[in-house]
């Protein structure tokens, strides 16, 4: 469940501070990764798997309980981060032919996402903590 909640955290992790941009941006790179004959593999199950209303619901349900229904986004980018810093190391040991291409692809969730926020919201969040 963690991987399928990786495309939605690594949004989040980006725009704590304005989430409007994250849910767009990250259902776009879900589709396109669909319709790319040359994504990798586990990029194309997630989408596959987040195109149900299943995978949708344990990825929600998921981020639900990590995040704790929510907080400042100074609070919520820590627990962000840390839980994809866990996606990673499960996909160094379970996946570690995908790891890379995985890796790549949700850098690009997380610009996608940050292209999508009204400019300076994505830095907002690190203000506060100022």
């Amino acid at each position: 469940m963690e991987v399928l909640q990786s495309p939605l955290l690594v949004g989040i992790a980006v725009s704590a501070a304005d989430p409007s941009g994250l849910f767009g941006a990250s259902a776009r790179a879900l589709l396109q990764a669909k319709a790319d004959p040359n994504a990798d593999e586990l990029v194309k199950a997630v989408a596959e798997d987040f195109g149900t209303s299943e995978g949708r619901g344990l990825a929600q349900d998921g981020l639900k309980a990590l995040l704790g229904g929510g907080g400042k986004p100074a609070d919520i980018t820590p627990k962000a981060l840390d839980a994809l810093k866990a996606v990673s190391a499960l996909l160094a040991s379970k996946a570690p032919a995908d790891a890379a291409a995985y890796k790549t692809w949700l850098a690009g969730v997380a610009k996608a996402v940050a292209e999508a926020a009204p400019e300076g919201a994505a830095f907002s969040a690190s203000a506060g903590r100022r």
